[in-house]
């Protein structure tokens, strides 16, 4: 009877170690992607305040395929700002 509760306490213990291992692991490999996300939508942000930039050229203003290219800029982010909420951690 001692042998059975020694037996399954062990792997109790090892199942749990076990649990909290990989969740670890997986905490981590989630916020490390968060923190790529945000990298990436930072210069997503920077391509889009570099068109801005140049559309407010007085050679480039009203340029249909700059503003075209910030609306998809814009949309882009909002794409992302939307994705990465889903994985945001509160």
């Amino acid at each position: 009877m001692l042998t059975i509760f020694i037996s399954t306490t062990i792997l109790l213990f090892i199942t749990t170690a076990i649990f909290f291992y990989y969740s670890i692991r997986v905490a981590r490999q989630l916020l490390t992607f968060e923190q790529g996300f945000s990298q990436a939508l930072g210069s997503i942000r920077g391509f889009k305040e570099h068109l801005e930039k140049v559309n407010n050229y007085e050679i480039f203003t009203g340029e249909p395929v700059i503003s075209d290219m910030m609306d998809h800029s814009k949309e882009v982010i909002n794409d992302i700002e939307a994705f990465q909420e889903s994985f945001t951690i509160k």
